[in-house]
């Protein structure tokens, strides 16, 4: 009888020691789960707060971006967005059911060059809320890169390019064309021109800014070591801001038992590749922004402006014993001054400033002027006036600048 005692007082033991086990087995259980639960809601929460900033921060780019007037463009704290869960979207109006909430300020900063000098980036900061969590983004623009910083041309000397290291490597981010000195023109290299290898350069960014004259030969002295045939700068960009041009045009000789060539000195504007996808508009998108002509409704354009220096088209020509002088009456002003033109983007058979085309279209009737050659470009699609009110100004797309995620 004891013995059964024992036994039943062991196996009471036995299952209080199990129920406490249990109970505090489940507990800790429950309390992982918990936990677990938690942890899991965290990285939900912060993976969409992560979304909700960068979304907010992308938007406000994009806002930035398309704003053609730098006044218009979103500045300082701006008003609170809501991601409106019931009609999935994003609402500065503080729906019922929302995920969280992002904030986002947009600020300039100046940082001190390499040279001493002071450069400004923009800043869009975007710090987004879900829950508890809390998550920041920032977009800055690098300040812009200078065509002899690539490379493309000398700064002191203006010469374009050098030739030894090969062609000029494009660029995704606007460049500025500038010489060292205000009176230096950017222009190919007497080197260049004596060359069969390099007869198109292309000088590719997603806009380019000129600061410097483009002419593409210096002088007649330096188109009478040029050999036959087309010497061309390509302007690959969605927006090219000229200041001041110059093209010319050399035609071909024939004295007695001699025979100098023909040359030309072009320039043709054209549209960049940027992340495998070419930049500009359809035409069936500018047609209402054009002021004279017809786009090509499937055809791809850029804009191009000319401040108000003046953009030349040079006539040279040959004297016996190969020298090269300027026609007298050669020298004209193609009237692009202070205009704002779309191009667009074809090959050399239809570029508008081809100045053999200018040459050709010229001689074939003393009562041509260079005026009617630009009307018919328009006419044909070529290089369509922009209306006032389309057109972006040059500080504004000097500030244009891309945005980069800060890591």
């Amino acid at each position: 009888m004891r013995l059964r005692d024992e036994s039943g007082m062991m196996a009471i033991g036995v299952a209080l020691m199990l129920i406490v086990v249990l109970s505090l087995f489940g507990g800790a259980l429950w309390q992982y789960s918990i936990a677990e639960l938690k942890r899991v809601q965290r990285t939900d929460e912060d993976i969409q707060a992560l979304f909700l900033a960068r979304a907010g921060a992308e938007m406000v780019m994009g806002a930035w971006q398309q704003e053609k007037n730098s006044e218009d463009r979103p500045f300082g704290k701006l008003d609170t967005i809501y991601y409106d869960l019931d009609k999935n979207e994003f609402t500065t109006t503080r729906p019922t059911n929302y995920l969280g909430t992002i904030d986002v300020e947009v600020r300039a900063e100046e940082h001190e060059d390499e040279e001493g000098g002071t450069i400004e980036t923009i800043i869009i900061e975007s710090a987004a809320k879900v829950g508890a969590t809390m998550r920041t983004a920032r977009l800055v623009t690098y300040p812009h890169r200078f065509g002899h910083q690539l490379g493309w041309y000398d700064e002191s000397s203006g010469d374009c390019p050098d030739l030894t290291y090969g062609l000029p490597v494009p660029a995704e981010e606007p460049v500025i064309m500038r010489a060292s000195s205000p009176s230096t023109d950017i222009h190919l290299a007497r080197a260049a021109l004596g060359s069969n290898t390099y007869r198109s350069i292309e000088l590719s960014a997603s806009n380019l800014i000129f600061d410097s004259p483009l002419k593409i030969v210096r002088n007649a002295s330096d188109a009478s070591s040029a050999l036959k045939g087309t010497y061309k700068i390509v302007l690959a960009g969605e927006r090219i801001f000229l200041a001041g041009l110059e093209i010319a045009f050399l035609p071909e000789s024939t004295p007695v038992l001699l025979t100098y060539p023909e040359i030309n000195f072009a320039v043709q504007l054209s549209l960049p590749i940027i992340d495998g996808q070419k930049l500009g508009w359809l035409g069936s998108e500018i047609a209402e922004n054009v002021e004279v002509g017809t786009p090509v409704s499937d055809a791809r354009y850029g804009e191009v402006y000319f401040n108000q220096a003046p953009a030349y088209y040079r006539v040279y020509e040959w004297r016996i014993f190969r020298g090269v002088r300027e026609k007298s009456g050669g020298s004209r002003n193609l009237g692009l001054s202070g205009q704002a033109f779309y191009f667009k983007d074809t090959d050399a058979s239809e570029n508008p400033l081809d100045p053999k085309r200018i040459y050709e279209y010229l001689r074939q009737d003393s009562s041509r002027t260079v005026q009617g050659y630009f009307h018919q470009a328009a006419q044909q699609g070529l290089l369509l006036p922009i209306k006032e009110d389309a057109q972006i100004k040059r500080e504004d797309l000097e500030s244009l600048r891309p945005f980069f995620w800060e890591q």
